[in-house]
């Protein structure tokens, strides 16, 4: 792999101006129509049709979901589990194994103390122990773990821009000195 190709070996695919903006506008909601889309763009919903069928087939656009809010379903407690993986073991199966929890959110690689960083959605302190015991500790070439408690989550309130033309204005203005204004 070089510069030039991702994981899998592909060449990133290149996105222009209107693509960019596209996505922003399917970032903010995945549910506007290419009606809306094609509005908001200035172009036909079959210009911008095209376009986000060849971002899906692109693997650009890899599906559209509903957030949910998990505290309103009964899984209030996000924990991010940091855990060591025993030297001479494959990451693949851990990771196998952990992605077939149902509590398991996701899982990041990572360099550092961790092997992996593993977020679980949870009920409570004893759903949490539950996981960790049965799962967490029993997966295979476990070596060592340490589990945060998250007390608040943080995002910002809408995906960061991809294109430039949805930068606010004043963002873009300088100040007599040079430096950025608006902040």
């Amino acid at each position: 792999m070089d510069a030039t190709t991702l994981g899998d070996g592909r060449p990133p695919v290149e996105i222009d101006e209107l693509d960019a903006r596209i996505l922003d506008l399917l970032r903010g909601d995945a549910r506007l129509s290419a009606r809306a889309v094609a509005k908001s763009v200035g172009r036909s919903p079959g210009a911008v049709l095209e376009r986000i069928s060849r971002l899906e087939r692109e693997g650009v656009i890899r599906g559209y979901s509903a957030t949910v809010d998990p505290e309103r379903i009964g899984m209030g407690m996000l924990a991010i589990v940091g855990v060591q993986a025993a030297h001479d073991f494959s990451l693949a199966a851990m990771i196998d194994h952990l992605l077939r929890v149902p509590e398991c959110e996701r899982i990041f690689v990572v360099t550092g103390a961790w092997d992996l960083l593993v977020h679980l959605q949870v009920r409570d302190q004893h759903h949490l122990a539950e996981v960790i015991f049965g799962e967490v500790w029993k997966a295979a070439g476990f070596r060592h773990s340490e589990t945060m408690i998250c007390l608040q989550q943080r995002a910002p309130a809408a995906a960061r821009p991809l294109s430039r033309g949805a930068i606010e204005p004043d963002l873009e203005e300088a100040a007599d000195d040079g430096t950025p204004t608006g902040r």
